[in-house]
């Protein structure tokens, strides 16, 4: 597939879904290409507190999945690809993704960054409903050394 798009963006986190949304209100055909983490960090996050708009905090996936629904309702198109490569000295931006060829006019990156395991049992978590942080720990001969 060689399509060529007037907006692509790279990352479906909040940077990307909120690009998403802007430029498909301004009728710019936004195609978001999700990557290995769709919904970015804030898909396996619980209880996002500092948010604006949601006074008593929202779940991550669900805030993820209402401003990808918003994105939808305006016209943004979503695909699960990664990218190989891209040529940003050609114009339109030549991106050779899994999922085929994309010509973009513009190309907004907004991969954001993976989390960090640091190897703990309790930090393998894989339910979306479970924090990836370790607690604390409880007395200090528990306590890792530097």
């Amino acid at each position: 597939m060689t399509d060529t798009r007037d907006t692509v963006i790279l990352g479906s986190g909040c940077a990307g879904l909120t690009a998403a949304i802007y430029t498909a209100r301004a009728g710019l055909n936004p195609l978001v290409l999700e990557g290995h983490e769709p919904g970015g960090q804030l898909s396996i996050t619980t209880l996002v507190e500092n948010f604006p708009g949601w006074p008593e905090g929202i779940q991550g996936p669900e805030l993820i999945d209402n401003m990808k629904k918003q994105a939808i309702r305006f016209g943004a198109t979503f695909h699960l690809a990664h990218l190989n490569s891209v040529d940003l000295n050609a114009h339109p931006f030549r991106l050779n993704t899994t999922a085929g060829d994309i010509h973009a006019r513009t190309l907004i990156i907004a991969s954001g960054a993976s989390a960090r395991w640091l190897g703990f049992q309790v930090s393998k978590l894989s339910s979306a409903t479970e924090s990836p942080v370790a607690p604390p720990a409880t007395d200090s001969s528990s306590a890792a050394s530097p």
